[in-house]
């Protein structure tokens, strides 16, 4: 008997899927915006109309996700771990849990990513 990792005819797009464990959440803000920047995420969630609406639960801990509202816009905002493939991991989750634009502060540059 085959494995799945075994098998050379997979009709799906992946093996796994970050909406595997990861559930959708209603009213989840559309926008995202992920920073390396502790000192940015401590100035707005302290903000009084910051509110905490999730998790991302990772091997070094637990990383909370807020939501702030600007100009009618509800964003969601957290703090990336550093390193590609703890990132990464962030945004997959972030995106199953409802986001469909995420913007990346990184250091020196800024890129967005549409999904």
């Amino acid at each position: 008997m085959n494995t799945i990792f075994q098998q050379t005819n997979i009709s799906e797009p992946a093996l796994f899927s970050p909406c595997n464990t990861t559930k959708k959440i209603d009213n989840f803000p559309e926008l995202c915006v992920s920073t390396f920047s502790e000192n940015i995420i401590q100035k707005f969630s302290s903000l009084s109309y910051t509110k905490k609406i999730a998790e991302l639960y990772t091997a070094n801990g637990v990383i909370p996700v807020y939501k702030i509202r600007y100009k009618d816009t509800d964003i969601a905002f957290y703090l990336s771990r550093v390193g590609a493939p703890a990132c990464v991991v962030g945004f997959e989750e972030i995106i199953a849990m409802g986001v469909k634009n995420l913007f990346c502060s990184v250091p020196a540059e800024y890129w967005t990513m549409t999904v």
